[in-house]
């Protein structure tokens, strides 16, 4: 195998790697020491690339967590209630409040496009809250 090849493997073989969980963990572990002055003086450009990368993880590891508590939450807005009907009731607003306040904290657009998916939610649960 010639080096180019070789380099072709290898690169192929990175690509796959930096699929996984690991593999992000590491490029995101790099783009925060670079953010934070930990690999020393770097141009601008790589700078401005690794602010960008750490703020683009930090919005999806968000976006993840209000999405899994959404889904966690349409679940249990669809099992038995657990308690009184106003205990689990009430449960579930204040798990539907925690989520708002999470996407208060998205920047714009991603606010308005995670909230139309919380607020029929909400609707049901005002729905609910009436029937109780």
């Amino acid at each position: 195998m010639d080096p180019e090849e070789t380099d072709d493997v290898m690169d192929a073989e990175m690509a796959l790697w930096l699929k996984t969980p690991e593999g992000q963990a590491a490029i995101q572990q790099i783009m925060l020491d670079v953010k934070e002055g930990r690999c020393g003086e770097v141009s601008p450009e790589m700078m401005g690339a690794a602010e960008r990368g750490v703020a683009t993880y930090e919005l999806m590891q968000k976006m993840l967590e209000v999405q899994t508590r959404v889904d966690g939450l349409a679940q249990a807005m669809k099992g038995p209630i657990i308690g009184s009907r106003w205990q689990h009731l009430h449960a579930l607003n204040q798990e539907l409040k925690s989520i708002m306040d999470l996407l208060l904290e998205l920047p714009e657009p991603d606010r308005t496009n995670q909230m139309k998916m919380a607020l029929p939610l909400q609707e049901v649960l005002e729905q609910l809250e009436k029937e109780y």
